[in-house]
């Protein structure tokens, strides 16, 4: 910021939830699906500097909000503290086969996809196998560390001193080559997957730490190369109303 460039940040969890939340949620505003989930997580997990964390009583809670049976939050990890209400440790019958895609089907009438469009697309072209936001715990899940990420990506995109000079993409930039073309200094914050890259482990003998910096060196080299642009386009595969579920609810991983 002082320097007056373009930072891009990337942390590794889904920014948005499967198309459908908010409105099953019931929640009010005239802001897009996206940053009403945002606020709603934002203003109720509560995460210390200890670690400890709320999160499986607020998506419990959420469970409750939109109603039986119970779903589409799962998943506990108990640590000698009793399992919330409304809150099953494995997948809740709720959760069916529907043509070759699992969706949770809740009264009244309300049916949520377990994969957004771009986990779904991610899996299809062989990219990874990105875990549904709805599992809170177990090997490989993602779900709690969206509902402790997303407060602290929204404390850093609404914080005073970077509020006017940042970005959540796709929510707030669209599918575009140029984002917040010709400012500076300007912040973009994009979801990443680690695994859309392999791995070079000579960077690091810490799996975690090779990950950060083949990816972090992946995207130097695209933008070095001026191909970055290319890389926050749309995805290919995805239809006009895909696109749209993207922008507006589901958020997309850069690549």
């Amino acid at each position: 910021m002082a320097a007056d460039k373009r930072v891009l940040i990337g942390f590794d969890f889904p920014y948005g939830y499967p198309r459908g939340l908010a409105q099953a949620l019931g929640l009010p505003g005239p802001a897009l699906p996206w940053a009403r989930v945002w606020h709603h997580i934002a203003t109720t997990v509560v995460d210390t500097a200890t670690n400890a964390s709320n999160h499986f009583q607020v998506a419990a809670s959420m469970n409750v909000i939109m109603g039986v049976p119970p779903g589409p939050f799962w998943g506990y990890v108990k640590n000698g503290t009793p399992l919330p209400e409304n809150l099953t440790c494995k997948r809740p019958a709720s959760w069916v086969n529907l043509d070759g895609a699992r969706t949770c089907t809740l009264l009244p009438k309300l049916v949520l996809p377990e994969l957004r469009h771009p986990e779904a697309l991610f899996q299809v072209n062989g990219w990874g196998y990105p875990q549904p936001t709805w599992k809170l715990a177990y090997p490989g899940s993602v779900g709690s560390q969206v509902l402790t990420g997303i407060p602290r990506v929204y404390a850093l995109r609404y914080a005073p001193a970077f509020d006017q000079h940042s970005e959540v993409w796709p929510f707030e930039t669209d599918f575009t080559a140029t984002p917040g073309a010709g400012r500076t200094p300007y912040i973009m914050h994009a979801e990443i997957y680690p695994s859309a890259v392999p791995t070079d482990m000579t960077l690091h003998n810490v799996k975690d730490a090779a990950q950060v910096l083949t990816l972090a060196r992946h995207f130097a080299t695209l933008d070095i190369n001026g191909q970055l642009g290319a890389a926050l386009c749309a995805p290919a595969g995805l239809s006009p109303s895909q696109i749209r579920d993207c922008i507006e609810q589901e958020g997309c991983i850069l690549k």
